[in-house]
């Protein structure tokens, strides 16, 4: 729970930085720290996805724990968040550059 707190957190950080840099350009946020800080909370994302394919879940078909983890990562890439999360998480400024 407090993952996902952080992640919610940092994803709400995102929701309002970046629209100020768009708006203002990066000339009022040029800062190493930032930079520093935001990269790393592209990394933290990216750690969410490796987290979200070892997470397990309940089958709500038979109400059983499903642990295994081919399961897990067919269930997150086709019915899950996968590229949501994958392209909320990629860097783009360094793809762009």
């Amino acid at each position: 729970m407090r993952w996902d707190l952080l992640i919610i957190i940092l994803a709400l950080y995102n929701c309002l930085s970046i629209p100020y840099e768009v708006c203002y350009g990066a000339a009022f946020t040029e800062s190493v720290g930032l930079d520093v800080f935001e990269y790393s909370i592209d990394v933290l994302f990216i750690l969410d996805i490796l987290i979200n394919f070892r997470t397990t879940y309940v089958n709500t078909k038979t109400g059983v724990e499903v642990t295994s983890g081919f399961k897990i990562a067919l269930k997150y890439i086709f019915y899950g968040w996968f590229w949501v999360d994958l392209g909320a998480s990629l860097p783009l400024e360094l793809i762009v550059v």
